[in-house]
């Protein structure tokens, strides 16, 4: 677990403890996209736990003021480099297109560089999140890589990209 805190106005970036999973889940079972994938609050748990147990990785809240606005998971790898993985950046679809994503994504970046030395960033986006893609363009982010992987019983593309410099 990497414990992060980010604070830059109104917006701050916290890490998510046992007592937040239910205020997360509530807030993700308020969202259409979510409903339509039936996402439980064991599911969300158990992603609590494995970035809990879980050396490198971090799971934030996202406030704006006093309101929930989404959550961020990802990992640290240390190679060469401090690389960054984002598996999931949230913005609740009620503070979606009013530029909330754009600042956090911006504020979380330009803090995680200075305070860790992370040289690059990824997120991972998976077929049915393409949609989305647009807004990782409009952010400054590339696609590097499409991977088609089987799970025996399915497909599933994940495209990877890469924040620019």
């Amino acid at each position: 677990m990497v414990d992060i805190f980010i604070k830059y106005h109104d917006i701050e970036l916290s890490t998510v403890t046992k007592n937040c999973v239910e205020d997360i889940y509530q807030s993700l079972s308020l969202d259409k996209e979510c409903i339509n994938k039936n996402i439980c609050f064991d599911y969300i748990y158990e992603r609590f736990l494995e970035y809990y147990i879980s050396e490198n990785e971090f799971f934030l809240k996202i406030k704006n003021k006093d309101n929930s606005i989404g959550i961020i998971k990802g990992r640290m790898e240390f190679t060469n480099t401090v690389e960054i993985w984002l598996n999931c950046f949230y913005i609740y679809e009620i503070y979606r297109n009013k530029g909330q994503g754009a600042k956090v994504l911006d504020i979380f970046t330009k803090e995680i560089k200075k305070e860790f030395l992370v040289q690059d960033i990824y997120s991972v986006l998976s077929s049915d999140k393409l949609k989305y893609l647009g807004f990782w363009y409009k952010n400054g982010y590339s696609v590097i890589k499409n991977i088609k992987k089987d799970y025996g019983y399915k497909y599933n593309n994940f495209i990877i990209l890469k924040k620019e410099r």
